[in-house]
C-alpha cells in the first residue's frame, strides 16, 4: 500500500476501499506461516 487514507481513492480509483485493503493485508499476513530458518 503506497498511500494514506485521505489520498487512497485518488491514487487507486473511485471503487477502492482503504479499510477493505488493510483487512485483506492483515488476513494474508495471518495466513502466511513463518518459514523455518536453517541454523548457522
Amino acid at each position: 500500500m503506497e498511500t494514506v487514507p485521505r489520498l487512497y481513492r485518488r491514487v487507486r480509483g473511485p471503487k477502492s476501499d482503504y479499510a477493505w485493503t488493510l483487512q485483506m493485508m492483515r488476513d494474508v499476513k495471518k495466513s502466511i506461516r513463518p518459514s523455518k530458518q536453517k541454523a548457522d
